[in-house]
């Protein structure tokens, strides 16, 4: 079983077995050096929070005590400019926070860890509230960094009214597919551009899960998917 709040849920033979997997394969392509008198370790990747602010309340969220916090978005965007020329130089950056398309701003950062800090791909985490927001950044993304890869990661927790339930807004999961597929419509036009599906395994999702993956990416044409294990207790 699993430990979560309350209790215990059981855990798929499947899902153990892709998670070990993937655990596996991540440790073989992203070895770390240490050896003394070699250049400063290799960064595989780097998580960087860009803002507190979020529109939804996702009953996993290990952040849920800051969101929304009074100092909003941390470092402005002048910070961000003097940080990351200091900054290892990691094969992926991924963004999150918070929903990173609340920063109006967000285009700007990516600008410079691509620009200034020689950064070659970048992953953007979504809720996908916000539509035309996200539309309208993601084609400044593309239009301004053409040699970024680009990918957008996509949350999507299971069928609608438990996705809305996990994401703690009616309406969620229809918004979040209408940015998914407006999006979608960019990527014939950005070969560097690509989009994912993530999925966060917890005790209100679990037993749907087979079935939703098959039909989400039926119907949601996503470039990967991925099955994230909650944080905590959820």
């Amino acid at each position: 079983g699993w430990p979560v709040r309350g209790g215990w849920c059981r855990v798929p033979g499947w899902l153990l077995a892709a998670f070990s997997k993937a655990l596996d394969d991540f440790a073989m392509a992203c070895p770390v050096s240490l050896s003394p008198g070699l250049p400063a370790a290799f960064v595989p990747c780097m998580i960087l929070y860009v803002t507190s602010r979020c529109a939804l309340a996702c009953r996993m969220c290990f952040y849920h005590e800051h969101l929304n916090a009074a100092h909003g978005d941390g470092l402005t965007l002048e910070e961000w400019r003097r940080l990351v020329p200091r900054l290892p130089r990691p094969l992926i950056v991924t963004i999150t926070g918070g929903e990173p398309f609340l920063r109006g701003d967000l285009p700007e950062i990516v600008y410079c860890l691509h620009h200034q800090g020689g950064l070659r791909q970048v992953t953007i985490n979504t809720g996908g509230w916000q539509s035309d927001t996200i539309v309208e950044a993601v084609a400044r993304i593309l239009a301004e960094c053409p040699k970024l890869h680009l990918r957008i990661d996509h949350s999507f927790d299971g069928p609608e009214p438990i996705h809305d339930l996990i994401r703690g807004r009616a309406g969620s999961y229809a918004r979040a597919r209408d940015t998914f597929l407006a999006l979608a419509r960019l990527r014939p036009h950005h070969r560097r551009f690509s989009q994912a599906l993530t999925t966060v395994v917890q005790r209100d999702n679990i037993e749907v899960l087979p079935e939703f993956i098959g039909r989400a990416i039926d119907e949601l044409p996503a470039d990967d998917y991925h099955l994230v294990l909650a944080r905590g207790t959820p």
